[in-house]
């Protein structure tokens, strides 16, 4: 099986993760009004937004989030293992919507994780990221050189390869996109000081 480890760096401002968040988004735009999994011919139909995993992910087969709960979890990682974490299941939650991570940052104060792969669900392994020592404070983020994008028809896994066991806090920085009557409604929120 082939594997590729796709250059990553620890991002060294805010303004960092930003920007490789702007190249996300302007991936996923491009790629959307191509794709045949989402219903939208130009970028106006097509609505990029932040990652959430209760809306997006399905839980994986080694995680005991209950796909519900509105944060990034990992509880119960098996040591010298890969840990399937999260699925994203084109048939699912992720139905008619392209998924492109970015970044990573891992919130335990004792981080386990030390590799990230990203597979198909037929097993192929289609990007592989080496982050062992990259996560020595829990405000570090890991950005990679080009983000890891799951098109609308494509189902597969993330796993986290554990060098201990027990519970981890990998944040996945990611955005969405979806045609525009897919999307959660877009909202004004005025603030008035009367």
């Amino acid at each position: 099986m082939p594997e590729n480890d796709r250059g990553v760096f620890a991002a060294a401002t805010t303004a960092d993760i930003q920007s490789a968040e702007v190249r996300a988004r302007n991936v996923l735009e491009s790629e959307a009004v191509r794709s045949t999994g989402i219903d939208a011919d130009t970028p106006d139909g097509v609505t990029v937004r932040q990652l959430l995993p209760s809306l997006d992910l399905e839980s994986g087969g080694e995680n005991d989030w209950d796909g519900e709960t509105r944060q990034f979890v990992q509880t119960g990682l098996d040591a010298d293992s890969d840990n399937e974490v999260y699925e994203v299941d084109s048939d699912a939650k992720a139905d008619q919507k392209m998924i492109a991570i970015f970044a990573v940052t891992n919130r335990s104060a004792d981080p386990k994780t030390t590799q990230i792969l990203f597979e198909t669900t037929t097993g192929g392994r289609f990007e592989q990221m080496n982050v062992e020592g990259l996560f020595t404070d829990p405000e570090d983020t890991v950005l990679f050189s080009d983000p890891i994008v799951f098109n609308a028809t494509q189902s597969g896994f993330i796993k986290q390869y554990a060098t201990e066991q027990g519970d981890d806090q990998v944040i996945y920085h990611g955005v969405v996109a979806e045609a525009e009557a897919e999307s959660l409604e877009p909202t004004s929120r005025v603030l008035s000081d009367k």
